[in-house]
């Protein structure tokens, strides 16, 4: 903190008889002597944005930190740890495990046995203390650790760590409890990929940098066909990139692709129903989650996304999406120290994202997520997650058929609303 090293210089020079500094003027001015001013002084933290079109996979923007003297590409080449916007990959894996946004978790105290060490985990929620019994969709919208790490030991880590592959992470994921916290290293182009799977309906669309290169004269010395979509029954309902025939599946070869040029084939990753309601579910970050500054920011509804903090405040994330475009933010300090105390991926991240997406959108229509006939729409009481009719009911969104039960759920050891199993768990 250089206003710290300031103040040492100052109590060294003047002894600690003026703590709260009174004879500012003088000390500013030897100040002046200690730490000459410059012209232009570089910032300390770095950012990277990216910012990419999702149903071509173009990348429009791409900012791999302050300043152009440096060759490194913190979009591309830096491997941070991703904290909680890791998680949607966590409730995205479970929604395919047969977990609905109703399902209530207990968010109550965790031990967790660390083999070989003798040592138990304790995690805790970020502002600490726990909840009870909170829904599914609660738990991400509000980032609650506790939740999510029982949802992982339901569904299985490996189970995750194969969901996060359709994804399109490519990077190591651990093999520990930790993945649901986002302790592993992965990049901003990985975590654009992956989140941009939910506004494309399922199909994991790769990034295209380069799509055509000429020289001075005009004569195209390298070109490249965007993705085009495979294995679906109505590409009608696709995005409007490119119609593929029926021969042309049959064969495995894209209409009017040119196989030289390596056109990638996109095909659907995860079902359409699971990539609607992870939709909704983050735009309930926006409205009434960690990232609810972004609304007196972008002011418009249909943008979803997810913060990230890591221990200590070291990274601050924030990846979103719109109907159309998908963007993401880190910062943090190369050295991977602390940002400061409150520097959360809510604080840090997440308004340089939302000035930047209110100019990238600034001339597009507000859009809806298109939610596919697979996806039922059920009133529920959030405190219980039942069917009801009252004043004081949410709507939630449901895969047909798999909508809450009318009974009365329990908290029984084990189950899905309270999977905290025995008092000293597997780590």
């Amino acid at each position: 903190d250089p206003n710290q090293k300031r103040r040492d210089l100052y109590l060294k020079k003047y002894g600690k008889t003026d703590p709260e500094l009174k004879n500012y003027k003088e000390y500013t001015e030897d100040m002046l002597t200690y730490f000459p001013l410059e012209p232009e002084q570089e910032p300390i933290a770095q950012a990277a944005l990216m910012f990419r079109e999702n149903r071509t996979g173009c990348v429009r923007v791409l900012l791999g930190g302050y300043g152009s003297e440096s060759k490194y590409n913190r979009a591309t080449q830096a491997r941070r740890q991703a904290g909680s916007s890791f998680k949607p990959v966590i409730y995205a894996a479970a929604l395919n495990k047969g977990f609905t946004c109703a399902d209530m978790i207990l968010d109550s105290p965790l031990a967790l046995a660390i083999p070989g060490t003798g040592e138990v985990w304790r995690p805790k929620n970020y502002r600490g203390g726990f909840s009870g019994p909170v829904t599914f969709r609660d738990s991400l919208v509000k980032s609650r650790n506790i939740p999510t790490i029982k949802i992982l030991q339901q569904i299985g880590i490996e189970h995750a760590k194969a969901y996060a592959r359709k994804l399109g992470y490519t990077s190591p994921l651990v093999d520990n409890l930790t993945l649901a916290l986002g302790s592993t290293g992965v990049s901003l182009e990985e975590q654009l990929n992956a989140f941009a799977v939910f506004p494309n309906r399922g199909f994991n669309v790769p990034g295209v940098y380069v799509t055509k290169i000429v020289d001075r004269n005009g004569r195209v010395l390298e070109e490249h066909d965007l993705p085009v979509f495979l294995s679906d029954p109505n590409p009608s309902e696709l995005p409007p990139l490119r119609k593929v025939s029926h021969e042309a599946r049959l064969s495995g070869l894209p209409e009017g692709a040119n196989p030289d040029r390596g056109a990638p084939l996109v095909s659907r990753r995860i079902d359409e129903g699971t990539a609607y309601i992870m939709s909704s579910v983050l735009q309930g970050v926006i409205t009434e989650g960690t990232a609810t500054n972004l609304k007196k920011i972008v002011h418009r509804p249909d943008i979803a996304g997810k913060t990230g903090t890591t221990n200590e405040n070291v990274d601050a994330w924030f990846v979103g999406f719109s109907p159309d475009y998908t963007c993401g933010v880190w910062v943090g300090f190369d050295d991977e120290v602390s940002l400061g105390d409150q520097e959360t991926g809510g604080k840090a991240a997440a308004p340089i994202w939302g000035y930047f997406m209110r100019e990238a959108l600034r001339d597009t229509p507000v859009k809806e997520f298109q939610r596919p006939t697979s996806v039922d729409i059920r009133k529920i009481d959030p405190r219980t997650g039942l069917p009801t009719s009252s004043p004081e009911g949410v709507q939630e969104v449901f895969k047909s058929g798999s909508g809450p039960a009318d009974a009365e759920p329990k908290l029984i050891k084990g189950s899905r609303w309270d999977y905290s199993g025995s008092d000293l768990d597997q780590f």
